[in-house]
């Protein structure tokens, strides 16, 4: 008999699975449901609805992007610095794969998402910026964080449905944004850009990929 947390499991691995393949429009309960094997309640026993889906693919996807950037600086390095790379990679990954683009297009529509992914966000911020911006407030770092989802949802619909901006462009542009709202002094955001867009130059696309197996 499956344990709660291994059939909880299994459906978020088959709505991924028929998230990328299909898209998450065309995607439907019933056929998560159907995939799965799983009776109607089952599914909705543990979610919602399909955002509520979303929003764990979301969150396991925030805490993959995170170890990735640990696993690519040492835990010496400038907290700044895994910042930046955590916010470079996810434009990354979602500038190679078209359908993890369309994935996160939706996601951030969400206010049901978004909800759920500020409070990591701002957890990050606090304790990445406190050398540069001890004095900001909680709402303070409530309000960065909301405009960096907010400006990582224009990024990605944009590099999703027009791509008239080049990768490099928009990770300058959008980290030294970010980097200044936190009072990072000119020389040193360029630094952590610089950085950042070298360490990803050298990742292969197994490496990039956020679902390889799919």
């Amino acid at each position: 008999m499956f344990k709660l947390k291994d059939v909880m499991e299994k459906i978020i691995k088959i709505a991924v699975s028929l998230f990328v393949k299909n898209g998450f429009k065309a995607t439907t309960t019933r056929q998560i449901i159907s995939e799965a094997n799983i009776r109607n309640g089952t599914l909705y026993h543990y979610f919602k609805n399909k955002d509520d889906i979303l929003k764990y693919i979301l969150v396991d996807a925030f805490d993959e992007i995170t170890k990735r950037a640990e696993q690519l600086l040492s835990e010496e390095e400038n907290l700044v610095m895994h910042f930046s790379l955590r916010i470079a990679l996810t434009l990354k990954i979602v500038d190679k794969d078209p359908r993890i683009a369309d994935l996160y297009t939706e996601a951030y529509r969400s206010w049901l998402i978004m909800e759920r992914l500020l409070p990591i966000l701002i957890e990050q911020s606090e304790k990445s910026f406190q050398e540069y911006s001890p004095q900001l407030t909680k709402e303070e770092h409530y309000i960065r964080s909301l405009a960096i989802l907010g400006c990582m949802y224009g990024f990605i619909a944009e590099g999703h449905y027009n791509k008239h901006i080049n990768f490099e462009k928009k990770v300058s542009v959008l980290l030294d944004m970010i980097l200044s709202s936190f009072s990072v002094e000119k020389k040193a955001r360029e630094s952590f850009i610089e950085r950042s867009l070298f360490i990803l130059s050298g990742m292969n696309d197994n490496e990039i990929a956020l679902f390889p197996d799919k």
